[in-house]
């Protein structure tokens, strides 16, 4: 199985191996992923709502909208539930 395949498959879920669920696949996809994942070629993602960073609450024409407190990312829109790849989890 390449990374490719083991992505594709936790993200599906079809860890069938042609006569259903194999565990054996799960566990070579997750060892797979956890690899990427310390070799930095994956990160986890970080919601706004858990960054260091955090929001702020911007009124621009009458509109109140949430914008960045990333020391680069001053009126990147943001939403609560978003993320992007400057996140970093708060502590």
């Amino acid at each position: 199985m390449d990374e490719q395949e083991a992505l594709t498959r936790v993200k599906t879920g079809n860890f069938d191996g042609g006569y259903g669920f194999d565990l054996q696949i799960l566990v070579d996809a997750v060892g797979i992923i956890g690899e990427m994942f310390k070799s930095g070629q994956i990160s986890e993602v970080v919601r706004c709502k858990d960054c260091e960073y955090g929001h702020r609450l911007t009124d621009a024409n009458g509109y109140n909208y949430r914008t960045c407190n990333y020391p680069f990312g001053h009126g990147m829109m943001v939403e609560e539930y978003g993320f992007c790849k400057y996140g970093v989890r708060r502590e």
